[in-house]
C-alpha cells in the first residue's frame, strides 16, 4: 500500500489542482502534507459578498496561529455594509485588525466592491488610503460602484508600485481628473490593463474642451498600456476626442505601441473618416478590437483589414449600418482571425447568401446571424481562396491561412476522411458493376 505522506509535493499538487473549490478544505484535514500543499490554494481567492463573510474570515485569520494573508492574491470584497462602517471593517473589523490579519505580504490581486449605501465618503477614501499602504506587491485592483474619489485612486498609484491594472466601473465621485490623479501618484508607467465605465452625470456636463483635455492625457501620459477598455454613457464626443488625440499624435510615433486590445463602446457618433483615421495610428499587432453600438459602415471594415493584419477577435455588436458583404471582405482578407461577433448587427439569415462560405457554420438565432467562430471563418476562407485558384486547395494553400489549431485539426480530420472514401469506391469493383446492372435493366 502507498502511503500519501510519501507522495512528493508536486504529485498532490496535481491532485488538489482537479479538486474544486469546496472540497479544497476537506484536502487539508488528509493529513500534514496535504495541508502544507492545499491551504495556500484555499486562501489564493477569497469572495466575500457582504461585512458578514468579511468579520468571519478576518476571525479566521487572527486566531489561526499562521500567517494566511501571505497566501492571498484576490479579494473580491462586496461592502453591503449594515452593522459596520467602513473603518471598522479595514482598520478594526469588530476591534481587529484587518491589516494585521492580511500581515506585510498581502494579496497582489484585490476587487473591491461597495454599495451605494455607504455615506461616508471622506471615510471610505481613508480606508482605501490605509488599505494601499498595505498592499506594496498590489498588481491588479478593480473598484466596482464605489464612492471613492480621486484621492484614493492618487494613493493607490503612490503605494502601489507593482501596480498593472486598473478597473474602474460605475464610480460616481471620480471626477474628469481621474488620470492627473495616477499621473500625480506616479502610476502612469506602471499601468497596462485600464477598463474604464462611468455614466456620472458630472461626465456628462464635461465640455468638449474637457473631454478633449481628458483623452490627450490618456494618450500621451499612459504609453504602456496594452490593454483599453471605455464605455461612456456620454455624449459621443467623448470618444470623438479619444479618436482624435491618437491622430493628433501620429506624428510622435505609434501611440500605445504595446497595446494588443481596444475596446471602445457607445461608438453612436464615430464616422467612418475619424475612425479610419485612428485605425492608420494604432499599431499593427493589435490584436482585438471591439466598436459596439457604431455608425460606421463597411469602409471601416476595409480599414481593418488595410492596418490591422494581426487581428484574431473583431466585435461589432449593434453596429447595423455594416452589410454581410463587408463582413466577407474582413473574414477572408484577415488570416489571424478567429472569431466575429455580430449580435445585433441585423444580418439576418438571408444574408447567408452573401457569407456563402459560411453556410450553416455561422450562429443563426431568431433569423440573425449572431457570431461567425475559427471554423466558419476557416470555410470562408478555404472555399474563397479555392474560388479565386478555380481548382483544388494544396497543403501550401492551407497552411497559407495560418488557422486556428482547432480548425487545422478539424480541416486534416476531414481530408483524412474524403481521402479514405474516395480510395473505398475506386477500389469496389462490385459496386460498380450493380450500378451496370441497374442502368441496363
Amino acid at each position: 500500500m502507498v502511503h500519501l505522506i510519501h507522495l512528493p509535493n508536486e504529485i498532490i499538487s496535481e491532485i488538489v489542482d482537479h479538486v474544486d473549490a469546496f472540497d479544497l478544505h476537506t484536502c487539508t484535514l488528509i493529513n500534514r502534507q496535504f495541508h502544507q500543499v492545499t491551504n495556500p490554494r484555499l486562501w489564493w481567492s477569497l469572495e466575500l459578498p457582504n461585512d458578514a463573510a468579511l468579520v468571519k474570515t478576518v476571525r479566521t485569520m487572527v486566531a489561526s496561529p499562521h500567517d494566511l494573508g501571505q497566501y492571498v492574491k484576490h479579494i473580491n470584497l462586496g461592502m453591503m455594509l449594515g452593522h459596520y462602517t467602513t473603518e471598522e471593517l479595514v482598520n478594526g473589523v469588530a476591534e481587529m485588525d484587518i491589516t494585521a490579519a492580511l500581515g506585510g505580504s498581502i494579496h497582489k490581486y484585490t476587487t473591491i466592491n461597495t454599495m451605494d449605501n455607504i455615506t461616508d465618503i471622506p471615510a471610505i477614501d481613508k480606508s482605501f488610503h490605509q488599505l494601499t499602504r498595505q498592499c506594496p506587491s498590489l498588481q491588479s485592483f478593480n473598484v466596482d460602484g464605489s464612492l471613492m474619489t480621486d484621492q484614493s485612486i492618487m494613493s493607490l498609484a503612490q503605494h502601489c508600485r507593482q501596480l498593472r491594472q486598473l478597473g474602474v466601473n460605475d464610480c460616481p465621485y471620480l471626477s474628469f481628473d481621474l488620470f492627473h490623479a495616477i499621473i500625480q501618484g506616479g502610476g502612469s508607467m506602471l499601468v497596462q490593463t485600464f477598463d474604464f465605465t462611468n455614466a456620472n452625470a458630472d461626465w456628462l456636463a464635461l465640455t468638449m474642451g474637457d473631454h478633449a483635455v481628458l483623452m490627450r492625457t490618456l494618450v500621451t501620459h499612459f504609453s504602456h498600456l496594452t490593454r483599453v477598455s471605455i464605455h461612456i454613457f456620454a455624449p459621443g464626443d467623448f470618444l470623438s476626442c479619444l479618436c482624435s488625440s491618437i491622430i493628433s499624435m501620429n506624428g510622435h510615433g505609434v501611440v500605445w505601441p504595446h497595446l494588443i486590445c481596444l475596446e471602445l463602446g457607445s461608438c453612436h457618433d464615430l464616422d467612418d473618416p475619424l475612425l479610419i483615421s485612428m485605425l492608420a495610428c494604432l499599431p499593427k499587432g493589435l490584436m482585438d478590437l471591439v466598436l459596439t453600438d457604431g455608425m460606421y459602415t463597411d469602409r471601416t471594415l476595409e480599414a481593418m483589414v488595410q492596418y490591422l493584419p494581426g487581428l484574431h477577435y473583431v466585435n461589432l455588436t449593434c453596429t447595423e449600418s455594416i452589410t454581410a458583404r463587408g463582413v466577407h471582405h474582413l473574414v477572408v482578407n484577415s488570416r489571424h482571425l478567429t472569431f466575429v461577433d455580430l449580435s445585433g448587427c441585423g444580418l439576418t439569415s438571408q444574408a447567408t447568401e452573401l457569407l456563402p462560405q459560411a453556410g450553416s457554420h455561422a450562429v443563426i438565432n431568431d433569423h440573425q446571424v449572431i457570431w461567425l467562430d475559427e471554423w466558419a471563418i476557416y470555410n470562408m476562407q478555404l472555399r474563397e481562396k479555392n474560388n479565386n485558384n478555380s481548382g483544388s486547395w494544396s497543403d501550401d494553400d492551407r497552411d497559407g491561412l495560418d488557422l486556428a489549431p482547432g480548425a487545422r485539426v478539424m480541416a486534416q480530420f476531414f481530408d483524412y476522411l474524403v481521402t479514405n472514401r474516395d480510395d473505398g469506391d475506386d477500389g469496389d469493383d462490385g459496386d460498380d458493376g450493380d450500378d451496370d446492372e441497374r442502368q441496363g435493366l
